[in-house]
């Protein structure tokens, strides 16, 4: 059944996602990944794939469906140099015109106890102007390294900015050439138990500007913004091994926020107390403020209900005798609202999740699988239109 709980929670995350395809233009002003959920490289090796691509089926304005299709990702399984690389794709948002999607290509490297040791990834498109006698254009690319301990714990994660901005003359062919790396840096060290307990953070960049050729010029080199390593976090566990309070720090060194935690006699997590503010005391009469509690109320050591409560706003989560949740509800002040999930299962696999909320609108999602039990088909229906169908194929 840990597997069901597991695809439960999967498929909340794709419940509520949904595509709307258009042109671009330029008032972009938010961009999100799409619902698809990248596969490691033990997930090709246990299922015995080289390859796994997810269509979205085009849907008519009547709910009918169409035979176009659009490409939202490809993967693929390459066991000589232990990475999976491919493409995938963003949901772009406008504040005028419609969404479009924008796609990406992917590199993903790992060591040989299967943990990631590299991820890069860059635009798949590059678009490029001419202006003011120049063809201009950007390559802007991630980059993140992964450094592991002998006991295989993670101890450092680098995220590298790449950025390169291009002007080719069309008269000279002469190029300009800017080139600016931005870290920024992750540090993680640990208790004899493995346990996290603190991590410092580096905010760094560092610039060289070529001209006339791509090679860079090592005279140019310089720092362009520093800001020092400093204490980020902070883990404290009690005795029996249990986290007590999560702390966070400003890059003064003053305390920013805390997190506490309670435990009932099963030792069953019952309440936690986010707090926040707490470097104002020292500017000001402000005293650090409450953020947020979260309570958790157990049933025979099962969860069946979480709440969280902030200000004049609280949600709430009912869950089964295996972990899925049956119901969500919000209040604000003293307006609530609630949604209700009904699961059917076939084969010990998710086949449906029908939601409905105060008002008595309906969703329904429908899941297919193929022969080795792999996800084939989702399916959504809003009020009785089908608005979405994801295709997913396997080599």
């Amino acid at each position: 059944m840990c597997n069901i709980v597991k695809t439960i929670n999967l498929i909340l995350v794709l419940l509520t996602s949904s595509f709307v395809y258009g042109q671009s233009s330029n008032t972009i002003f938010f961009s999100g990944g799409n619902e698809f959920q990248k596969w490691t490289y033990q997930d090709f090796i246990k299922n015995d794939i080289k390859k796994f691509e997810g269509y979205s089926i085009t849907i008519k304005k009547n709910g009918k469906i169409s035979k176009d299709s659009i490409q939202l990702f490809s993967q693929h399984l390459d066991k000589v140099n232990s990475r999976i690389y491919g493409t995938n794709c963003n949901t772009v948002f406008q504040s005028h015109g419609p969404t479009f999607l924008t796609w990406y290509k992917f590199e993903t490297f790992y060591n040989k106890n299967g943990q990631v040791l590299k991820d890069l990834d860059e635009p798949l498109n590059i678009e490029k102007k001419k202006e003011f006698g120049a063809l201009r254009y950007d390559v802007d690319k991630n980059e993140t390294l992964f450094e592991y301990d002998n006991k295989g714990q993670l101890i450092k994660k680098t995220y590298n900015r790449i950025e390169n901005y291009y002007s080719i003359s069309q008269y000279t062919k002469d190029t300009f050439h800017l080139h600016s790396v931005h870290p920024k840096i992750y540090e993680y060290f640990y208790n004899d138990r493995g346990q996290e307990i603190s991590n410092y953070y580096t905010d760094d960049s560092t610039r060289y500007l070529p001209t006339r050729s791509y090679k860079p010029d090592s005279n140019a080199v310089r720092c362009s913004y520093c800001d020092p390593r400093y204490l980020n976090g902070t883990r404290e566990y009690y005795e029996n091994g249990k986290l007590k309070t999560w702390t966070w720090f400003t890059r003064a060194n003053e305390v920013h926020s805390k997190k506490y935690y309670f435990y009932d006699d099963n030792l069953n997590l019952i309440k936690q107390v986010d707090s926040t503010g707490w470097y104002l005391q020292k500017y000001s009469d402000k005293n650090p403020s409450l953020e947020s509690t979260t309570y958790f109320t157990y049933k025979d050591t099962k969860l069946i209900e979480k709440t969280n409560v902030r200000g004049n706003w609280k949600s709430t989560e009912h869950y089964d005798n295996y972990g899925n949740i049956v119901k969500s509800c919000l209040t604000i002040d003293t307006t609530m609202t609630c949604t209700e999930y009904t699961y059917n299962f076939k084969d010990n696999k998710v086949v449906s999740v029908i939601s409905t909320n105060n008002d008595k609108v309906k969703t329904e999602t429908y899941f297919s699988y193929n022969l080795k039990g792999l996800l084939y088909e989702k399916k959504v229906i809003y009020n009785n239109k089908t608005t979405q169908l994801i295709r997913y194929y396997y080599e």
